[in-house]
């Protein structure tokens, strides 16, 4: 449900990021794991996708979940995702009403990373920004 949402968001956020260019918690999109569900993927149309992963705080597993991603194959364009964001939602979140979910998202703090690997490291270890903590 807040992920749902918070795509709807997101969407919002860019001009190149309309409804059939941002993906949330679709099967199908990772090529060989046609069962997993990425929360929220974006198909930027001159960029390589996206994924990015959330979690309530304190979020023990959303890192992990993120780096997951890299290397994968989305199935709908047959590219390597080489980038995934891990985001914590607050807590908060959890107990908002649905019909206010999304002015709750649009103003919440959310704290994040973001993990990158290039074509060519994919088997190497991921690169995080920030190296530690959250932005």
């Amino acid at each position: 449900m807040v992920n749902t949402e918070l795509g709807k968001v997101l969407r919002t956020l860019h001009p190149r990021w309309r409804e059939n260019r941002v993906y949330t918690a679709k099967a199908g999109l990772i090529a060989d794991h046609p069962s997993q569900r990425v929360d929220i993927l974006f198909n930027h149309p001159t960029s390589i996708p996206v994924a990015l992963e959330t979690e309530f705080s304190l979020a023990r597993s959303v890192e992990t979940d993120a780096k997951s991603r890299l290397g994968k194959i989305f199935t709908l364009n047959s590219q390597i995702i080489e980038q995934a964001i891990a985001v914590r939602l607050p807590s908060a979140l959890r107990s908002v009403a649905q019909t206010t979910l999304s002015d709750s998202l649009m103003t919440g703090e959310f704290e994040y990373c973001l993990f990158s690997c290039s074509d060519g490291d994919i088997l190497h270890e991921a690169t995080r920004w920030p190296d530690h903590g959250w932005i």
